[in-house]
């Protein structure tokens, strides 16, 4: 829900220079109503049916629960702010779709750095160590054994770097990892990337 809200967000904020906070509890609904599911979070491809079909509010029209509470409902005011938000003519555009078995593969890795490179940032669903290590900023590899299908960041940026794994890292957006965002070695995204998507105007 996070990763894709704060794509959708940028994306709208980028088409109509504005910077406004929009509702994470409001697309769980969404996508909860759209797929006749009552479930916190969801894949992306249901999180976007979800603002196709309903759109998405600003944060304040329907602030975010600690709590996911499966009977909360939108505002009128909520739903009408959704609806013309979601006319925005944005568009999902994948580069991998879900498959935990295999990572990317070139093409796909070109991919994601290429959106990268045009300013737009990539959705990603990852295999997701148990217990997570960091090296400084760095999420450390780990091993088959040691991840979970999984957890989803929002790669914002790319910097090339000998010293990592792989020849550089992945800067992403992090919703549970406090006030550190981080990185992802270039290894680790080509391991362990599930699925990757970005959202645009374009």
């Amino acid at each position: 829900m996070f990763t894709v809200t704060h794509a959708i967000e940028y994306a709208i904020g980028k088409q109509q220079g504005t910077d406004g906070r929009l509702s994470i509890e409001f697309l769980n609904w969404a996508s909860n109503r759209a797929i006749q599911d009552k479930r916190d979070g969801g894949f992306f491809s249901d999180l976007w049916k979800g603002f196709e079909q309903y759109g998405i509010c600003n944060e304040a029209e329907m602030p975010y629960k600690t709590d996911f509470d499966p009977k909360s409902q939108p505002s009128q005011a909520a739903l009408d702010n959704a609806r013309r938000l979601g006319e925005t003519g944005l568009q999902l555009h994948w580069i991998k779709p879900w498959d935990p078995n295999r990572g990317l593969n070139d093409e796909q890795f070109a991919d994601v750095k290429e959106t990268l490179r045009k300013q737009w940032p990539v959705c990603g669903g990852f295999l997701w160590p148990r217990k997570q290590e960091w090296d400084g900023a760095v999420l450390r590899m780990a091993s088959r054994d040691e991840v979970f299908d999984g957890h989803s960041v929002l790669l914002v940026g790319f910097r090339e770097d000998p010293s990592q794994r792989g020849g550089g890292v992945f800067l992403i957006k992090n919703s549970s990892n406090g006030t550190q965002n981080g990185a992802l070695s270039y290894e680790y995204v080509r391991n362990y990337m599930n699925d990757a998507a970005w959202i645009g105007c374009e």
